[in-house]
């Protein structure tokens, strides 16, 4: 999660960092998104921008965090994927993954479902 109330734009480029360094074969990168009824929603309702029916964690941030703005929340977010995803290593594993021998059935059923 990027923009949470209280992170600085520091602690969200370790958040990504940290993501990009590990092993990991996906990450997910979402804004952070007060629901209504929800603690969070309780807690930060007052740094809240935007009209519910533009509430989407996936591309928009609703906060008005000091010092940083929600265009800033969401190039983070952009770049934490082109970061993650463009790693050589991941990129390799990937490629691996899609033309081996074993796989490539797999991979071809689910590219037949996107």
């Amino acid at each position: 999660m990027l923009g949470a109330p209280g992170e600085t734009v520091e602690e969200m480029k370790q958040t990504i960092d940290f993501a990009t360094k590990e092993p990991f074969d996906d990450a997910l990168f979402d804004i952070t998104t007060p629901f209504p009824h929800t603690a969070l929603w309780d807690m930060s309702k007052d740094l809240i921008n935007a009209d519910y029916f533009e509430f989407d964690c996936f591309h928009k941030s609703v906060y008005s965090l000091d010092g940083i703005t929600p265009e800033q929340i969401e190039k983070l977010k952009r770049n934490a994927f082109w970061k993650f995803y463009t790693h050589p290593a991941r990129i390799l594993k990937t490629v691996r993954t899609v033309l081996g021998p074993r796989n490539f059935k797999r991979t071809m059923l689910k590219v037949r479902r996107v």
